[in-house]
């Protein structure tokens, strides 16, 4: 493991976190936490409660069905097989998405978001759909 540069106030010579657990949104004391959707095309890491907090959005939200059966577990992503990361999240600011090798899951990046909000813009209609996810994203 390589150490951080001592700040001063700091431990000298304090071990950096495994590249897994270092984007916490800066907090090394929060408990590491992650989610993966349904379909388990990604992993979804971060703070705990900030992960929590951003599960029950998802719900909530125009993409909502394809988390019906997720939970939030105090696991890294790399401890989920979920290796290649961290990559930033777009909407979920404060989580990372960490990616496996199953080209299943590959496909689905392409396809599976678009897919739950187009059946969720044919029942709720298309404005509902925008304001949904504008909500998710903290845009409105």
């Amino acid at each position: 493991d390589s150490a951080r540069a001592a700040a001063p106030g700091s431990a000298a010579g304090a071990v950096a976190p495994h590249p897994a657990r270092a984007f916490q949104d800066g907090n090394d004391d929060a408990p590491m936490a992650s989610f993966t959707p349904d379909n388990g095309m990604v992993c979804l890491q971060g703070a705990l409660d900030y992960m929590s907090a951003s599960l029950a959005k998802l719900k909530a939200s125009p993409i909502g069905a394809g988390y019906n059966l997720t939970e939030v577990k105090t696991l890294s992503c790399a401890e989920r097989n979920y290796i290649a990361g961290p990559f930033p999240e777009q909407c979920l600011k404060q989580a990372t998405i960490w990616l496996d090798n199953d080209p299943a899951h590959g496909s689905l990046l392409k396809t599976a978001e678009s897919s739950l909000m187009s059946a969720y813009a044919a029942s709720h209609g298309v404005l509902a759909m925008i304001f949904g996810m504008a909500d998710l994203c903290g845009l409105r």
